[in-house]
């Protein structure tokens, strides 16, 4: 199951009996799908990410679009949800069900939405730990309080006065940077460059789907060009035959000499308000998505059409992340991920 903290829209591939789907629907007794006049079937999105519409059996129906799933339909269902070895209760929690589900086995939506699973079931924080690029390595969700929270660093959710704004995410955990380093250089980029905009562009999520990391162009672009000047050795070998390439502009022709270049690369740290940093370590700052070709992990946010900066799940990797709901506050701590699975 994919973890989205993007969307407050939960879904599972639902069956009848024992196969494919992950959820039985069958086997329990509290599950129910909802009827056209349950509250979820009354909130479609303004942005029409989700079509709401009514079955002739009076059953809530849904299509929606996620990243490149061509309209997924289903339908509307609640069920209790337990949370063994904690000490959280049972809630009922509403989400999507869909059958003949091949492309994912679902996606449980963490971001702050009405329908999230966060606030269906109230839990005050959770955390994950994603594995670098080890065969066979798993992920790891912690619901409710993690025993490493110690370790945590701690930066503040953004917040805004004006609930207006049309291209303001209000559902997103979004974070403030105060500055990006390169090597040893404190980038010249003014704080506002980090401002939402007057309507609402602009804003810093934290993504835990988006794959590489996306600034907005005017620090893209100083990111990109001190990258360059200090490791100059990698001018030479700037790739123009694939720019553009998974929402990057900057790749390079290494062959299979990509791990030596990557030995002598300068590190980045985003600065998050407080101080905390989010370092971008060597090993995560080129990417090979084809044989050969290895391409800059950083990319803008011109070149995938969004409004806003996304850090993505690239960096976040042998990190504890921490989604602090009640404290407004996301937590980091270097970890080795792949010994926790």
């Amino acid at each position: 199951m994919m973890l989205d903290t993007a969307t407050d829209f939960t879904w599972v591939p639902c069956g009848s009996s024992e196969g494919d789907p992950i959820f039985i629907s069958t086997s329990s007794q509290s599950f129910s799908p909802l009827s056209c006049n349950a509250l979820a079937c009354w909130f479609p999105r303004e942005d029409g990410s989700i079509l709401i519409s009514c079955s002739s059996q009076y059953i809530c129906q849904y299509s929606f679009t996620y990243t490149n799933i061509n309209q997924p339909r289903g339908y509307f269902a609640s069920d209790v949800i337990n949370f063994p070895q904690t000490n959280y209760p049972g809630y009922r929690i509403t989400f999507g069900c869909r059958s003949n589900s091949t492309e994912l086995t679902g996606v449980l939506g963490l971001n702050l939405g009405m329908l999230s699973f966060v606030k269906q079931s109230n839990i005050p924080r959770f955390s994950y730990c994603i594995p670098g690029h080890k065969p066979q390595a798993r992920g790891t969700l912690v619901i409710g309080n993690n025993p490493n929270s110690a370790s945590l660093k701690y930066t503040r959710l953004q917040s805004i006065g004006n609930k207006n704004l049309p291209y303001y995410d209000y559902d997103a955990y979004s974070l403030k940077i105060q500055g990006i380093m390169v090597g040893n250089r404190v980038l010249s980029i003014l704080s506002s460059v980090f401002e939402p905009g007057h309507m609402g562009a602009g804003q810093t999520i934290i993504s835990s789907a988006t794959l590489f990391t996306h600034l907005v162009m005017d620090a893209y672009r100083e990111v990109r060009r001190e990258f360059l000047r200090q490791n100059w050795k990698l001018v030479s070998k700037v790739s123009t035959m694939y720019a553009g390439l998974g929402g990057l502009d900057l790749c390079f022709e290494l062959g299979s000499a990509g791990s030596n270049y990557i030995e002598g690369l300068s590190g980045v740290v985003l600065v998050f308000d407080g101080g905390v940093e989010l370092r971008v370590e060597k090993d995560k700052l080129l990417a090979e998505l084809e044989p050969g070709l290895w391409c800059f992990t950083f990319g803008g946010t011109d070149l995938v059409g969004l409004r806003a900066s996304i850090i993505g799940t690239y960096h976040q990797q042998d990190l504890w992340v921490e989604y602090d709901i009640d404290g407004a506050a996301i937590g980091f701590a270097p970890a080795d991920c792949s010994k926790l699975s």
